[in-house]
Parts: C-alpha cells; sequence; structure tokens
C-alpha cells in the first residue's frame, strides 16, 4: 500500500466524489476490455485490484472470467507506472478518497456482458474502504508502516478499523513509525497518535475511582 503513496505529496482533498468515481471507473473498464485476452462469449469479468507492496507506484491485479456460470483464471500479476492502467488506479484512489473513510484499499471491478456476438455492457466497482485486504499467494501482509504512509496520503477523520489499531499499537510499529513519520510527515504521526488515543466503544467502562470524601449521613 505504502508503494503507491509518494512520501513527497501533500495529503489528497476531497472533490466530488460520485462524478469522478464513476469517470474513473469507466475509463478503468475499457482500459479492461482493451487489454484482456479472451474469447467472446462470457459472461462477466471480474478484476481485482490493490496497491503493491513491493513495487513502487504499482498495482497487483487478479482477473477471472465467468463464462456457463464457471469461473476461469486468467491473468495476475504486477501492472507497473508504464502501464495505462496505472494513472486510472491513482485517479480512482484519489476521486474516491473521503476525509471520513480514506480511500480504498482494494477495488473490484465487475464488467458484464449480455447479447453476444454484440453485447452491451454494464459495469460495477466495489471498493473495500475498512476491510484488511487479502494477502494473495506469496505477498506479504500490511503492516504498521503501510498503514502509516496510507494515513499521511489519506487521513482519516473517522475512527479506524480495528485492524489497523492494531497494526499501529504493536511495539514494533514504533521503529515503523519512526521511519515513515520522517519520510512522509506530520499527518501519518498525527494519524497514529490519533489511533492510539481513540477510545474503545467495545471496551468495558472504567469503574469511578473511590471518593476521599465520606458521604454524609442520612438524617432522620
Amino acid at each position: 500500500m505504502s508503494s503507491n503513496d509518494d512520501s513527497g505529496m501533500s495529503p489528497v482533498e476531497p472533490g466530488n466524489v460520485t462524478d469522478r468515481v464513476d469517470a474513473a471507473v469507466n475509463q478503468l473498464a475499457h482500459w479492461l476490455l482493451g487489454s484482456a485476452v479472451t474469447e467472446p462469449g462470457w459472461e462477466r469479468m471480474v478484476a481485482d485490484f490493490k496497491p503493491s507492496r513491493r513495487t513502487h507506484g504499482a498495482y497487483l491485479a487478479r482477473i477471472v472470467e465467468v463464462r456457463d456460470g464457471r469461473e476461469i483464471p486468467g491473468s495476475s500479476g504486477i501492472l507497473g507506472p508504464q502501464t495505462r492502467a496505472v494513472p486510472l488506479l491513482d485517479e480512482l484512489r484519489q476521486a474516491a478518497y473521503t476525509p471520513d473513510e480514506g480511500s480504498w484499499l482494494s477495488a473490484t471491478l465487475i464488467l458484464r456482458a449480455d447479447g453476444w456476438p454484440e453485447p452491451e455492457y454494464e459495469v460495477g466497482i466495489d471498493l473495500n474502504h475498512h476491510e484488511q485486504p487479502e494477502v494473495w499467494a506469496q505477498e506479504a501482509p500490511l503492516d504498521a508502516e503501510d498503514v502509516l504512509a496510507d494515513l499521511a496520503r489519506f487521513p482519516r477523520e473517522r475512527r479506524l478499523p480495528a485492524w489497523m489499531r492494531d497494526l499501529l499499537s504493536d511495539p514494533a510499529a514504533s521503529a515503523a513509525g519512526s521511519d515513515a513519520g520522517t519520510a512522509a510527515g506530520a499527518g501519518a504521526d498525527d494519524a497514529r497518535t490519533a489511533a492510539a488515543q481513540t477510545p474503545d466503544p467495545s471496551a468495558p467502562a472504567s469503574a469511578a475511582p473511590p471518593s476521599d470524601t465520606p458521604a454524609a449521613a442520612a438524617q432522620d
């Protein structure tokens, strides 16, 4: 996740979310139609995306084709910065940003085709802002540094998801937070502090401290 967040860039400012997301999704669907190698007759094409942790400015992609009710695995791998898809995915992350929820951590594009041999297409998108992204193949799971970098680029005003808070509260996160904070700036440090100080509503309330003043005796 951190690999796609340039540490020299300022936090993203929210804009007209719906219009920008729709435009970015349509452009991404056009890219998928033009780049996927497949035979006519498929019912759905499902493409999963998420920022790459290992390669700067890249995304991981996984494409599945649905034909006659059967899922057929397609291509998967890294979309490098030189590919046409990366600026489209960058735009989709920025377009989907809101101060409350940040931006998406993984995305699933669903393209439906009906009426072959000259089909009509319908496109939809599922943007995951809250759940910890699924780990693919030999990929390592996200760590505190990834979370800090993402929060520096896409700050969240609402309470962070529990898995983010767990990563940031881990003692090992201190070293990562120091390195990431130096690179990403005060935004990451503020996010980490806010995560540590936000009370957990699911935790039991603390008992009130005992009073040093004796209760007054009841009057007859």
